[in-house]
C-alpha cells in the first residue's frame, strides 16, 4: 500500500490528508494510529507537557548497543530527570559561542571537499548523498569528539556510514513489509540475514572504536559533544556516563546528526541544480560577499561566521529545501498516556499519534510544491528590521513558529488549543520538531549546512545527471529509510565555476 520496495509513506499520507482531512485515523494490520498535520493541533501534541514519545523510537535501539538503553532521544517523558540531565548538559554543545568556534573546522573539511571534487573533473558524476554524509561524519568526528577523520576521500570505504545505511533501510524495509523482518528470523542462514548480522556486528565495534580513541582527560570548559557527554551524570548513581550507556549516547548522537545534515546538503544541491535561476541568484549573492570564484576572483575567500545572517538567499534557499524534503519527512512518533480530545475527536489513551512533517509542509504554504527560496524574504527583513546582527546570527535557524508553552501554568488540551488560536502562529514549518523536544543541534545543524552549500556553490556550477531522468524523475525515487533519500542514488555533475584557482 505504501510501497513495499521504495517505501514512499511521506507521500500516501499527504494524498490522504488532501482527501479525508489533516486529522485522520490509519487501520493496518497489527497497527492502528492517528496522523494530525493540523498546524493548530501541534501545541497539545509537541508542547509542554505534549503527549510523551511513542515507543516507536525504542525499535531503532539495536542500531546502538547489544543491550536496551534509553538515550535523550528515546525517553518517553520531558519531566524525566535523566532527559532533563542530558539535555541541559548537551546543550552547552550547541551555544552560539561552540558553535561559531567550530565553523573553521567545518570550513576546512568543505574546502578539502571542493578540492577532491575539482580533482574528479567535469565529466563524473558524483553520488550526493554518500559525498555529503562523508562530509558530515568527517565534521562530526573533528568538531565533536577531537578525532581525525577521512571520510571525505570518495574513493576509499567507509564502513560507518555504509553499515549505517544498510540497516536503517533494512529496518524500515521491516517496518513497511514485516514478512521481510520475518524472513530474516525464521532462515538466519540466509544471504540477507548474515549481512544483516555482519553490518550490525561491525557498527557497533565502530561506536566503542569510537569510544575508545576519545577517551581523556576532559576539561572543565571543553564544550565539545564528548565533552559534555562526559559531564552528564547518571542521575541514579551520580556516577558519569559508562558503557553500554554512553555508547547509546555517542551511537544517537551520531545517527541524529549525520543524516539531517548530510541529506538536506544534498536535496539543496539537487534543488539548485533542477533550477538554474534560483543558482545563479545565490552566485550573485555569494559574489557581492567575495564567495564566488570568478576570472575576477579566482580564489574566493573561505566563508566565516559573520557571513551566515547576511547570506539571506542561501538562507531562504536551505529552508526551502527543508521545508519540500525534510528529512525526518515521515515526522514525529507521540503517544497519549489518556484520553485525548484532537480536533473534536476523542482519541483514547494508548493511541499511536503521528505528526507527518513533509505532510503539515505541504499542505500549510501556497504553491508547495514550488521552489521558491523568495518566499522566505519576508522573514529575514522583519529579522533584521527587529535584531542586530549578533542576535540574528544567533538565533536565525529557529525560524520555525513556537509550539513551546514557557508560562508553565496547569496545562489542560483544551487551554493549550486556546492560547494557540489566541496569541501564537499555528506551527506550519517544523524541520527540527518543535516543543521542548525540538533538534537540540539544529543551529549547529544550519551553520554545517550553510558552509558546506556555500563554498561548494562558490566553487562549482551543478547539474542533475542524466541517469537522474530530470527532477521528475528525483521526485519518483524518493522513499523513506528512516529518513527521506533516492533511491539508486542521487547524482550531480559538478562543474568548476570559470576562472576558480
Amino acid at each position: 500500500m505504501m510501497g513495499y520496495k521504495r517505501p514512499q509513506n511521506h507521500i500516501q499520507w499527504t494524498k490522504w490528508a488532501k482527501q479525508y482531512g489533516p486529522l485522520y485515523r490509519v487501520k493496518m494490520p497489527g497497527s492502528t494510529f492517528v496522523v494530525v498535520a493540523d498546524p493548530a493541533l501541534l501545541p497539545t501534541v509537541l508542547g509542554r507537557p505534549g503527549l510523551p514519545k511513542s515507543r516507536v523510537y525504542e525499535l531503532g535501539f539495536f542500531l546502538a548497543t547489544k543491550t536496551f538503553h534509553d538515550t535523550m532521544f528515546s525517553i518517553r517523558h520531558t519531566d524525566d530527570p535523566m532527559w532533563k540531565a542530558t539535555r541541559k548538559t548537551l546543550a552547552l554543545a550547541f551555544n552560539p559561542d561552540a558553535i561559531r568556534s567550530k565553523m573553521p573546522m567545518v570550513v576546512q573539511q568543505s574546502l578539502g571537499l571542493a578540492e577532491r571534487l575539482r580533482a574528479f573533473g567535469p565529466g563524473r558524476d558524483i553520488e550526493v548523498q554518500d559525498a555529503m554524509a562523508r562530509v558530515t561524519l568527517d565534521v562530526i568526528l573533528t568538531t565533536g569528539f577531537d578525532l581525525p577523520s577521512n571520510a571525505v576521500d570518495l574513493d576509499a570505504p567507509c564502513p560507518l556510514l555504509e553499515d549505517m545505511h544498510f540497516l536503517m533501510a533494512e529496518t524500515f524495509r521491516g517496518f513497511t513489509n514485516p514478512f521481510r523482518k520475518l524472513s530474516r528470523k525464521l532462515a538466519p542462514n540466509s544471504a540477507l540475514a548474515k549481512e544483516f548480522s555482519s553490518r550490525l556486528a561491525n557498527l557497533h565495534s565502530i561506536w566503542h572504536q569510537i569510544m575508545t580513541d576519545a577517551r581523556g582527560e576532559v576539561a572543565e570548559d571543553d564544550v565539545s559533544l564528548w565533552g559534555c557527554l562526559a559531564k552528564v551524570r547518571d542521575h541514579k548513581t551520580g556516577k558519569p556516563l559508562s558503557g553500554d550507556l554512553l555508547q547509546a549516547e555517542v551511537a544517537g548522537i551520531i545517527l541524529g546528526g549525520l543524516d539531517t545534515s548530510a541529506q538536506t546538503c544534498a536535496f539543496t544541491l539537487a534543488l539548485l541544480a533542477a533550477h538554474p535561476e534560483q543558482e545563479r541568484a545565490l552566485a550573485a549573492e555569494l559574489d557581492a560577499a567575495g564567495l564566488l570564484a570568478t576570472p575576477a576572483n579566482p580564489s574566493p575567500r573561505p566563508m566565516a561566521f559573520p557571513d551566515l545572517p547576511r547570506l539571506t538567499y542561501l538562507d531562504g534557499v536551505i529552508k526551502e529545501s527543508l521545508r519540500m524534503f525534510p528529512v525526518a519527512a515521515t515526522g514525529l512518533s507521540r503517544c497519549t498516556n489518556e484520553d485525548t480530545v484532537l480536533g473534536g475527536y476523542l482519541i483514547p489513551a494508548g493511541t499511536e499519534v503521528q505528526v507527518p512533517i513533509y505532510t503539515l509542509h505541504m499542505n500549510t504554504f501556497p504553491e508547495p510544491e514550488r521552489f521558491l527560496p523568495e518566499r522566505w524574504a519576508d522573514q529575514h527583513k522583519a529579522a533584521g528590521n527587529n535584531k542586530t546582527a549578533s542576535e540574528a546570527a544567533a538565533t536565525k535557524v529557529h525560524v520555525q513558529a513556537e509550539v513551546r508553552d514557557t508560562a508553565a501554568p496547569k496545562w489542560t488540551a483544551a487551554g493549550a488549543a486556546r492560547e494557540a488560536a489566541a496569541e501564537k502562529p499555528a506551527p506550519t514549518f517544523i524541520p527540527f520538531s518543535g516543543g521542548p523536544r525540538d533538534c537540540l543541534g539544529q543551529r549547529l545543524a544550519m551553520m554545517e549546512v550553510a558552509t558546506i552549500l556555500g563554498t561548494l556553490m562558490g566553487r562549482f556550477t551543478v547539474e542533475l545527471s542524466p541517469r537522474m531522468d530530470g527532477y521528475t524523475g528525483l521526485l519518483e525515487r524518493q522513499t523513506i529509510a528512516f529518513t527521506l533519500a533516492v533511491d539508486d542514488g542521487l547524482w550531480i555533475n559538478f562543474k568548476p565555476r570559470p576562472g576558480w584557482i
